[in-house]
C-alpha cells in the first residue's frame, strides 16, 4: 500500500489535488446580497472537497486539520453516494486556501469573471 506523504509541503500538495480533482469553490456575491436581501441570501465563502469513500473523507479532513485549516461536517453528495463533501467555511479561510491553489500553479483560482 502506498505510503502517505506527512512533510508540510507533500500534505498541501495532496490537498491541492484533491481539489483540482473535483472540488468547488463558492464566492459570497455582495450584489445579490444587496439586491435579495440578508433574510434570503445567505450564502458564504466556500470551498467544497469531495472524498470518492469514507476513507479519502477522513484523509481530506486529516490534511486540512494539519494544514490549519478548520472544516465542517462532512456530508454524503446524495443519499445512496459513496462520494462525501468535506466544506471549508469562512472568507479568512477560502481566501487562504485559493492563495495556497495558486501557488502551487495546479490552476488558476478565479472569481467568476
Amino acid at each position: 500500500m502506498k505510503e502517505a506523504p506527512t512533510t508540510p509541503n507533500a500534505m498541501v500538495l495532496e490537498l491541492v489535488a484533491f481539489f483540482v480533482r473535483n472540488g468547488c469553490v463558492r464566492l459570497h456575491d455582495p450584489a445579490r446580497h444587496a439586491a435579495v436581501g440578508g433574510m434570503q441570501y445567505k450564502k458564504g465563502d466556500e470551498v467544497r472537497l469531495v472524498g470518492n469513500d469514507a476513507a479519502e473523507r477522513d484523509r481530506i479532513r486529516h490534511v486540512l486539520k494539519t494544514a490549519g485549516f478548520k472544516s465542517g461536517r462532512p456530508f454524503r453528495k446524495y443519499k445512496k453516494g459513496r462520494q462525501y463533501c468535506v466544506p471549508v467555511y469562512g472568507r479568512e479561510q477560502v481566501a487562504r486556501f485559493l492563495r495556497i491553489v495558486e501557488e502551487t500553479g495546479e490552476c488558476q483560482a478565479g472569481r467568476g469573471e
